[in-house]
């Protein structure tokens, strides 16, 4: 830490990496054998010491971590009198994904910087994730993206994985913020605990932490169910010490994302080694918003129902965050998925790239130019966002028909290796398509079969008699 200071003292922007370099060093100098900088120890200094999006917090640190006790005191008071049990407190937290950005050391990645119009660093959202004390349930992630209707999602915009919203910069602003809180967040809240705690409608309630963003309204219009549904806002710069969804949810969560779009991207056939790396760079041009949205609700689902409750325990129990397990999701478990792809990448780049969405804010601050520039401006609202994106492909159904056969043989053949509900699924599928074969077959019409046919022209020929059958 005395370290860190010395380097943000004079001016000098540490990430992570330097970070965990500058550990190595002087564990071998202190005389510490066997330590490894992982990104799990890397998680912990930072939550240890109050450093949030590569920027120290400095002697408010100190201050706002004075703070964390009174509250900690008057959150528990606040459940006491009103009865709450730990599956009715919640906390949200909103945050910027990079979602289609990939190491800049990446011979893909440069080429795909050549291809005009594409500017893929800058292809980025603002997701909102959260759940309960316990862990036992998560809302469907929100998702704030610059388009009112993306090409990628245009045709399924009411069957998402996720709750989709637009505004000028991809931000939460406070009428977004509103909007799914009374939507989204209440009806979901009501509906859990009337069919998984099986309390009645008329007793439904809830607390809901939530940090001191600018997108987040006062605490009288985030209420509903009579004040039984309401908000309590953490004190100011005790975010990163306290707020669950920010004690490695969050960390693990977009770890998982990119785990599941490198998995997508890099992924080759065995047959042409010779072009992997041309064939990343399609993986990475056929990666569109659907499969981000799909990827990222998938990441979230996944994650395992202690992380969500361990988060809890600092600001319930006063006790340590548990270590968030981050197993497969470690940098050297990324750095070796690349070179099956043909692709080589640093591990510098690397953990930029892990950490790119750090800085990413999701709540809307505008500067004084921005909002002249958004007042200004033409609504351009219903603008397709990734405009560089291909047109789709239409697949037939007599394709889709044989793809779904190949599939099947490929189940069939390795069983072992599939998932057990894949072959029914699939056949699921199969049968929906043949359904629509011959829903899609061109019907005559009935005067078709009354329509005179052409006179067949006499013969000329003299027919040869007929053999009696007498």
């Amino acid at each position: 830490m005395k370290w860190h200071r010395q380097q943000v003292g004079v001016g000098v922007a540490v990430r992570g990496i330097e970070i965990k370099n500058a550990a190595k060093r002087l564990s071998t100098q202190i005389g510490i054998t066997n330590f490894a900088a992982s990104d799990g120890w890397l998680f912990r200094f930072r939550t240890q010491y109050g450093l949030r999006k590569t920027k120290m917090c400095g002697e408010a640190s100190s201050a706002a971590a004075e703070d964390v006790a009174p509250f900690r005191q008057k959150l528990l008071k606040i459940m006491e009198e009103e009865g709450l049990i730990y599956s009715q407190v919640y906390n949200f937290d909103e945050s910027g994904l990079v979602w289609r950005a990939m190491p800049n050391t990446m011979q893909a990645s440069k080429d795909m910087g050549n291809v005009r119009g594409r500017k893929l660093d800058k292809s980025r959202i603002s997701v909102l994730v959260g759940g309960n004390a316990d862990g036992s349930h998560r809302l469907v992630p929100v998702v704030v993206g610059k388009a009112a209707k993306p090409r990628a999602i245009k045709d399924i915009m009411n069957n998402l994985p996720v709750h989709y919203y637009h505004s000028h910069n991809a931000w939460f602003t406070a009428a977004v913020f509103t909007d799914v809180f009374h939507k989204h967040i209440v009806r979901e809240i009501v509906d859990h605990q009337c069919h998984a705690l099986e309390i009645e409608e008329d007793r439904v309630k809830a607390l809901i932490l939530l940090d001191n963003a600018p997108a987040h309204p006062v605490a009288n219009k985030l209420v509903a169910l009579d004040g039984r549904i309401k908000v309590l806002y953490v004190p100011p710069n005790t975010t990163s010490l306290i707020q669950p969804m920010d004690q490695g949810v969050i960390h693990a969560w977009k770890l998982g994302y990119k785990r599941n779009f490198m998995d997508e991207v890099l992924v080759v056939e065995e047959t042409e080694e010779d072009t992997q790396g041309a064939r990343t760079l399609e993986g990475l041009k056929n990666y569109t918003f659907k499969s981000a949205i799909y990827n990222l609700a998938d990441a979230w689902n996944s994650m395992k129902m202690s992380t969500l409750a361990n988060a809890w325990k600092k600001i319930l129990f006063d006790a340590d965050v548990p270590v968030v397990n981050f197993k497969g999701f470690e940098s050297h478990d990324f750095i070796t998925r690349f070179p099956k792809a043909g692709e080589k990448v640093s591990e510098e780049s690397l953990e930029d790239w892990l950490g790119i969405d750090e800085a990413e804010e999701a709540s809307e601050i505008l500067t004084e130019a921005e909002i002249v520039d958004c007042v200004l401006s033409t609504d351009n609202a219903d603008e397709e966002e990734n405009e560089d994106e291909r047109p789709k492909k239409k697949v037939s159904l007599a394709k889709g028909h044989f793809y779904c056969d190949e599939l099947l043989t490929l189940i069939s053949e390795r069983e072992k290796e599939m998932p057990k509900e894949a072959y029914e699924h699939l056949r699921i599928v199969r049968r929906a398509i043949i359904d629509l074969q011959h829903s899609s077959e061109k019907q005559l019409k009935i005067y078709s079969f009354f329509c005179p046919k052409t006179p067949t022209p006499p013969s000329t020929s003299i027919a040869s008699p007929t053999p009696s059958t007498l």
